[in-house]
């Protein structure tokens, strides 16, 4: 196995791989507490929604119970994979969603919480692109270490 920096790659993919765990739970949990605190608030953004009005609903309880599960999947050992292989899923709607709104919408509502109101739609999309890449290079990686 080769080394990088001295240290060995093996050990270098574990902590790169922990990481990226982290930085989802963080954003999931985040904007999950973030959904359910303000509940109200996230389904009537999910009502403005042109693609989402007649599920909006369903999707302001199955999302942050979607984010949750995720989480969960992350803590554990035995289904950290499968909450990464969850994290691209969410990653790739949540990214879709924002770039067909952007491209195809007629009307690109406010934002529907708080945790990254500051950010333009675009910017939005950037992050999310980013937080997508994370996902996949978790799955790549964790697919990569032994159990």
């Amino acid at each position: 196995m080769r080394a990088i920096v001295g240290i060995p790659e093996r050990i270098v993919i574990k902590i790169a791989s922990e990481v990226i765990v982290i930085l989802l739970i963080v954003l999931f949990l985040g904007t999950a507490a973030d959904k359910w605190m303000d509940h109200e608030t996230f389904r009537d953004g999910l009502r403005k929604s042109p693609f989402l009005i007649p599920y909006a609903g369903l999707l302001s309880h199955a999302v942050p119970l979607a984010e949750v599960g995720t989480v969960v999947m992350l803590l554990f050992k035995r289904t950290v994979l499968w909450g990464l292989y969850s994290a691209v899923f969410l990653m790739s709607a949540f990214t879709s969603y924002i770039y067909a709104l952007l491209h195809y919408s007629y009307y690109v509502p406010c934002k529907c919480h708080a945790a990254l109101e500051s950010l333009t739609w675009e910017q939005h999309l950037l992050f999310n692109l980013i937080f997508l890449g994370l996902a996949v290079t978790g799955v790549i990686l964790k697919s990569r270490l032994p159990l």
